[in-house]
């Protein structure tokens, strides 16, 4: 199912940044240097966008494809 998909690309998306930018995936350690991304913002399409807040923004987009859930549906 094509929602499967978007799930997954946007969760590979994630783990890409993620050791991107902490060079590892392990937990804990990710964790601890959080504090250190806080203040980092880029831009996107004229708006400044806090690293975290696009980590999560594309989790949530993932864990919705992955549970296929209605609003990709519409």
């Amino acid at each position: 199912m094509i929602v499967n998909r978007i799930g997954d690309i946007c969760l590979l998306f994630v783990i890409f940044l993620i050791y991107l930018f902490f060079g590892n995936l392990n937990f804990g350690l990710v964790f601890q240097n959080v504090i250190y991304v806080l203040d980092f913002y880029f831009d996107v399409f004229f708006f400044e966008i806090r690293f975290m807040d696009f980590l999560c923004f594309f989790i949530l987009l993932g864990a919705m494809g992955k549970s296929a859930q209605l609003l990709f549906h519409i």
